[in-house]
């Protein structure tokens, strides 16, 4: 386990810090008018932001291919949620 004190793949200070919960706020926002996949992001950082809250620090533990990115679960709720984002937008275009 790896103590993240700052934001994705330990980036960060507390000005960071102070952005990452403008951003959960934003995507609260977004997930409430849009729905669909921004609730993936909005509570993947929400989650982180408890943590940080709870802890001082996000706890990563995912070894990312082997060559010292750390993340976690909320970190790839996050990803997962802006890939969606992403080809939902895509797709929405091609149209």
């Amino acid at each position: 386990m790896v103590k993240n004190y700052g934001i994705s793949f330990g980036i960060g200070g507390t000005f960071f810090i102070a952005l990452s919960v403008v951003f959960v706020f934003v995507f609260l926002i977004l997930s409430i008018k849009k729905g669909k996949w921004y609730w993936l992001i909005f509570i993947g950082g929400f989650l982180n932001l408890i943590e940080r809250i709870m802890f001082g620090y996000v706890r990563d533990y995912w070894n990312f291919l082997g060559i010292g990115l750390y993340n976690n679960v909320n970190d790839w709720i996050i990803g997962i949620g802006v890939l969606f984002c992403l080809v939902d937008l895509l797709w929405k275009k091609s149209k």
